[in-house]
């Protein structure tokens, strides 16, 4: 079965350990280096066809210099993201760049940009994408890197699904970032994405209620590698009660039909 993994993270060679030490004294297990030589070999070893991964421009002034190492990094089995901050000038002139450009869309991050994720000038950019018709991936829930801090909150997350439904607005960690309890009809059933990544923090049958009320058409396989081993993550979609046919949508061909990447 191919497998496309629509939520990993790459960053430059002299960037990549940097994010590795930080996030070390959160008790990250890292399965890369983070690199994209790195990513590419353990695809290969893991079996994944495919990858999107997410850039994020974490301030203003690093907007430019963030799409331009996703465009130098494309390659023929990664596709990259660009990213906008919101409160960077020039954002509707920068996703008329990511538009034309072969980037698979935009990447957002509540706590590493320190926006609020429903605010005003968030909620334009959001606004500015869907009308490009430009795939967004939004991280959303608690990020143990900012402890106590609601910047992509459940209440946030499920204001934006209600006005970006029929977008192509994707919602990282199903949506709640291992918050089984928080979930409800206003993310639940609501024609936007969730990706699976992070989603060990959940029991199987909890990932599958949620599989089976939401519709496998809108859930895409995720791994947030580096911070999980892209391999173990899909055989956990794998061995979930789901027929052929959903676990296919989740590992590649909603991917597929969202990014048009593979066959």
């Amino acid at each position: 079965m191919e497998i496309t993994d629509m939520h990993v993270h790459i960053y430059p060679d002299h960037l990549a350990q940097r994010v590795i030490t930080n996030r070390s004294v959160l008790c990250y297990e890292f399965a890369s280096d983070a690199t994209l030589t790195g990513t590419l070999s353990k695809m290969k070893e893991w079996g994944i066809a495919h990858a999107i991964a997410a850039s994020v421009a974490t301030r203003p002034q690093t907007q430019d210099a963030v799409n331009a190492f996703a465009l130098r990094a494309q390659c023929k089995r990664i596709r990259f993201m660009g990213s906008v901050h919101p409160y960077a000038d020039r954002i509707r002139e920068t996703l008329l760049q990511i538009k034309d450009s072969p980037l698979a869309g935009v990447k957002f991050h509540a706590h590493e940009q320190q926006y609020l994720l429903d605010e005003p000038l968030a909620m334009k950019a959001y606004e500015e994408c869907a009308r490009l018709e430009l795939p967004i991936l939004l991280h959303a829930g608690p990020d143990s890197s900012y402890p106590g801090a609601d910047n992509a909150s459940y209440e946030r997350v499920a204001h934006v699904a209600g006005r970006f439904a029929g977008s192509k607005i994707i919602f990282a960690h199903f949506g709640i970032n291992g918050h089984y309890d928080l979930l409800d009809e206003r993310l639940l059933g609501k024609d936007v994405y969730l990706d699976t990544s992070m989603c060990h923090r959940l029991a199987d049958d909890q990932v599958t209620d949620i599989i089976h009320a939401h519709g496998a058409h809108r859930v895409l396989f995720g791994s947030d590698c580096p911070f999980a081993n892209a391999q173990a993550a899909a055989q956990r979609i794998q061995a979930l009660p789901l027929d052929q046919e959903q676990k296919e949508d989740i590992l590649h061909k909603n991917a597929h039909r969202l990014f048009g990447v593979g066959g």
